[in-house]
């Protein structure tokens, strides 16, 4: 969804992308509803859609004391996907506003699979403010076990909820702008952890754990955990290495069982 103007870039991207565009994406992929699916969207300034609205709000989001005067709700419907006309997908965004305070609802029903990378969250105008819901560009974005159906922030499996209007200004870091509530570490040692909090950006020492490499993501660097092998040792010797391959050796040598390829590994 944009504002201002279309947009017709059906290949996700990923946030922040510090462009010229104010976007909240529900679920950005490659659709195609050209043969079927269909796309719904309506506008509410009174009625029970907008009691619902305050309901589901102040049950989210009980500080603010909120009260619906305006609700947007768009919705689509059993959408292929590009080059995959049987495939089926539902999700829907909601806009509230209550003229001071906004938010958006982001529901999801079926989710068919497809290899399409899939953005979900938000990005402003030269990501002042910015949101990727964990999933995005993964293996787990579409299908049966869809992170963004069987998941939730609000404790409603397939539904996320979002402020999205000014109250949270975020942090900088190196003039980039950082999200209340994103961490990531200063640089590619990992040795400290920032946070973004609203009294400001909080960094302190927290270095990567002894299973853990530190990587650079889409903001500065992150620690990510080294997926574990296993190698066995057994016989004249035989030998199932770390990678599942299998060696036969026979002779009277000295035999060395594993060691560290250089630096490649942060840990042995």
């Amino acid at each position: 969804m944009t504002f201002n103007d279309p947009w017709w870039m059906y290949i996700p991207q990923r946030f922040p992308m510090y462009g010229t565009f104010d976007i909240i994406a529900p679920f950005w992929t490659d659709f195609d509803n050209r043969w079927t699916g269909l796309v719904y969207y309506k506008q509410y300034t009174d009625g029970s859609i907008l009691n619902q609205a305050t309901q589901d709000i102040n049950e989210y989001f009980p500080q603010f004391n909120f009260i619906a005067s305006w609700v947007f709700v768009a919705t689509w419907h059993e959408i292929p996907y590009w080059q995959h006309p049987n495939a089926r997908t539902t999700v829907q965004a909601v806009l509230i506003s209550g003229g001071q305070y906004s938010f958006v609802l982001m529901n999801y029903g079926n989710i068919s699979p497809t290899s399409w990378n899939v953005q979900v969250g938000y990005d402003t105008i030269n990501s002042t403010h910015h949101l990727t819901v964990p999933g995005s560009f993964s293996s787990n974005a579409s299908g049966t076990y869809s992170v963004f159906r069987l998941n939730s922030n609000v404790n409603v499996p397939g539904r996320w909820a979002f402020r999205v209007d000014h109250g949270a200004r975020g942090c900088t870091f190196n003039n980039l702008p950082v999200q209340v509530g994103d961490s990531f570490w200063r640089d590619s040692t990992c040795a400290q952890k920032c946070t973004c909090t609203r009294a400001g950006l909080q960094c302190s020492n927290n270095p990567c754990s002894f299973s853990q490499i530190c990587r650079p993501t889409s903001f500065q660097y992150s620690c990510q955990t080294v997926q574990r092998r296993t190698c066995t040792i057994s016989g004249d010797p035989h030998y199932y290495t770390f990678d599942n391959s299998v060696f036969h050796f026979q002779g009277t040598c000295t035999y060395v069982l594993s060691e560290q390829c250089q630096n490649e590994l942060p840990y042995y």
